[in-house]
């Protein structure tokens, strides 16, 4: 996905990465009886979430970054405290973002952003157990939000969200079945 060509909602790509990431959200296997939520503007550290049968909450944070520096932590650090505040019941917190996390093995010294990614996950989960709270952290790259936006059933949402044809199942078939029907004529012995 080339991210660049993300349409803008509300004038905004922050908005409109909110809303695909919420869209995406809403689509998740969940328990059956379960109930979606789509936050506004203040939004408690969370963009969305669900509220499962027994009462916890999954919720969604999409930053739409092209980095993971001291800054994009900090707005992190400024949201999960949010989510902890307004959500109690809290137990999975996703973070969206629109790019793979660099790695860290080529033997430099500074620190990649995988690494800062893995430690920010490590001070949130202290951070929550101090609170009595066990929260599960679930990274939605580029890569996870390709595959899903790639996904069939998402075929719609990636036509609306990119303004280009996704390559799925369905678009091969037609192709298929159009350059059948086009050569038919020449190689039908009928």
């Amino acid at each position: 996905m080339d991210w660049s060509k993300l349409r803008l909602w509300h004038d905004s790509k922050d908005a409109a990465f909110e809303g695909l990431c919420c869209q995406l959200a809403f689509a998740e296997e969940v328990p059956d009886g379960s109930q979606f939520f789509r936050k506004g503007t203040p939004d408690s550290g969370i963009e969305c979430y669900w509220t499962l049968p027994d009462g916890t909450e999954w919720g969604w944070q999409a930053k739409f970054v092209s980095q993971l520096d001291s800054t994009q932590l900090k707005e992190l650090n400024n949201s999960f405290a949010s989510a902890l505040r307004g959500h109690p019941r809290l137990t999975k917190y996703y973070v969206c973002l629109p790019f793979n996390l660099p790695g860290g093995r080529d033997g430099k010294k500074k620190r990649s952003a995988e690494e800062k990614w893995r430690e920010w996950v490590g001070r949130q989960e202290a951070v929550a157990n101090k609170l009595g709270r066990a929260i599960e952290f679930v990274l939605w790259d580029q890569a996870r939000l390709d595959l899903l936006i790639s996904d069939e059933r998402h075929r719609g949402r990636h036509w609306f969200w990119f303004n280009e044809e996704s390559l799925s199942d369905l678009w091969f078939k037609q192709r298929v079945e159009e350059a059948v029907n086009a050569a038919r004529d020449r190689y039908d012995r009928n």
